[in-house]
């Protein structure tokens, strides 16, 4: 396990979103439920040479809108990032703190 280096992973999951509606003409006031995006774990440590998979659940937005992600480390030299058919791998690449 590399001599015990551990990198470390905290969740900051920003999320840009868009949704098409009802047509303004019909419904001028209508709404779309707010978005809930959750990563599980929300945070963890691993080793490095390590990788785990985390999981993105999002609920709510407008009825049968379809959802995507991306999956970034904003510390690419400590921890990488990748998208999952249901999240995200991360791999500890060195020693550190990077969020994800």
């Amino acid at each position: 396990m590399n001599n015990g280096m551990r990198a470390v992973l905290v969740g900051a999951l920003g999320l840009a979103s868009a949704c098409s509606g009802t047509d303004s003409s019909t419904n001028p006031r209508s709404t779309v439920d707010p978005l809930e995006v959750m990563l599980t774990p929300a945070s963890l440590t691993i080793d490095v040479g390590q990788a785990e998979d985390l999981a993105v659940t999002i609920s709510g937005g407008a009825e049968g809108a379809s959802v995507s992600w991306i999956c970034l480390s904003g510390e690419p030299q400590t921890i990488t990032a990748s998208k999952t058919g249901a999240g995200c791998r991360v791999r500890g690449e060195e020693p550190g703190v990077a969020t994800a």
